[in-house]
């Protein structure tokens, strides 16, 4: 199943397709009006990637996306930075903390400049070869 989220939808509400075990793709538009995605919003579903576009500046992250490999936001999104498909909050003062590590994640992963903590998430991630952490 594919799922096409118009530009008209403001809000994916709570568990909106969770446990949709056939969802592999989900198209949200770079023009899309989307403001919020909510708690396990995507939990049990088997979606590779996601992308965040711009509008969205609440995503009330659930765990369960266990077949996620990627988190993507356009370069200059106000709230949120991705690299390497990890998700990051861009905070007021310029730093950056982690917001999720998708399971899949693999190869060499580079933290970016900004990053003050490093969280429990990386445990079990077999698939991340090397992490690089800038110095500060």
């Amino acid at each position: 199943m594919n799922v096409h989220i118009p530009s008209t939808i403001t809000h994916i509400g709570d568990w909106a397709f969770g446990w949709a075990s056939s969802l592999q793709t989900v198209h949200i538009g770079t023009n899309s009006q989307l403001q919020h995605i909510g708690s396990h919003a995507f939990h049990g579903s088997p979606v590779r990637s996601i992308f965040i576009p711009h509008g969205v500046l609440d995503f009330a992250w659930g765990y369960g996306m266990n077949w996620l490999e990627g988190i993507y936001v356009p370069e200059n999104h106000v709230a949120f930075y991705s690299r390497n498909g990890i998700l990051y909050n861009r905070m007021a003062d310029g730093n950056f903390s982690f917001r999720h590590i998708p399971n899949f994640v693999s190869g060499n992963i580079e933290i970016p400049y900004g990053v003050t903590t490093i969280p429990r998430e990386f445990r079990n991630r077999e698939g991340i070869r090397q992490v690089t952490i800038p110095s500060s």
